[in-house]
This record gives structure tokens, C-alpha cells and sequence, in this order.
């Protein structure tokens, strides 16, 4: 998953890998935001939890500067091609 998020970090790409744990919430709930249209990226990660629990994903977060409008595109390009090298070669 490839998104920007601005979660007050210093600007820069982030990226994680997680297992998607099942959640006890009311599944209904936590499909509601990504139903109804959301983007947000944690909307998301709720609605997979409920519909692909176990699953490994790769999560590779683009922090912008406060007052950019564009910035590490060329970046976040090389860390998406990294991690498509790694995966090829497994």
C-alpha cells in the first residue's frame, strides 16, 4: 500500500511491514469509513483486518513537508521499485 498521510513526522518515506491482525470490532463498523468512500489510509487498514486478516502487507507512507504541494516523488519511486526487487526475488 502507497500512500501520503501527514501524522506530524519529519517529512520523509516510511515504510513498515505488518500481518493484518483480526479485529474483535464489529465488522460492519470497521468497513464503514472504506464503504463510504474514505481514502484515509487507517479506513483502509481497518476494512482489510475484517477481510484479509493474516495477511502480510508491505505499507510505504509519504510524510510531506508542511508546505509542499509536490516533493519526494523520485523517492517514493525508488523505495516501491526496492521493495518490488525484494519480492520478485523470494
Amino acid at each position: 500500500i502507497v500512500t501520503a498521510k501527514r501524522r506530524q513526522r519529519p517529512p520523509g518515506i516510511y515504510t513498515a511491514q505488518t500481518t493484518l491482525q483480526a479485529t474483535q470490532e464489529n465488522p460492519a463498523e470497521m468497513l464503514r469509513a472504506s464503504l463510504e468512500g474514505s481514502l484515509d489510509i487507517d479506513a483502509l487498514l481497518d476494512a482489510l483486518r475484517v477481510l484479509a486478516p493474516g495477511r502480510i502487507i508491505s505499507i510505504i507512507e509519504y510524510e510531506p513537508p508542511e508546505d509542499a504541494t509536490q516533493g519526494l516523488k523520485e523517492q517514493l519511486i525508488q523505495v516501491i521499485n526496492r521493495i518490488l526487487q525484494e519480492e520478485c526475488q523470494k
